[in-house]
């Protein structure tokens, strides 16, 4: 997969969650090649995720075939999961 099409590539350029609730209503990623080949992307919500020296360095993401609403309780959900894949990132545990 090259970077330029990964919705993720978006993700790390802001500081705030991208939520994407129908990819194919997104004039930003409505001809995208994922979005319309496999694997077919019509939602996605990434969080951003900060290295050690504090630069973005990947997203803690979830992303499906169906188009979907995501509640606020969603979004906390989301964000309580990234933080804890951060923490790991950043206390050497993951690769």
């Amino acid at each position: 997969m090259e970077r330029s099409t990964a919705l993720c590539n978006v993700t790390i350029q802001q500081d705030e969650p991208l939520i994407i609730t129908d990819t194919r209503a997104d004039p930003r990623f409505s001809t995208n090649p994922l979005v319309l080949a496999a694997p077919f992307i019509r939602f996605y919500a990434g969080v951003p995720l900060r290295g050690p020296g504090g630069s973005f360095v990947g997203s803690f993401c979830i992303m499906d075939q169906t188009a979907r609403d995501f509640s606020r309780h969603d979004r906390q959900k989301l964000h309580a999961l990234a933080y804890q894949a951060e923490a790991e990132l950043n206390a050497g545990l993951l690769p």
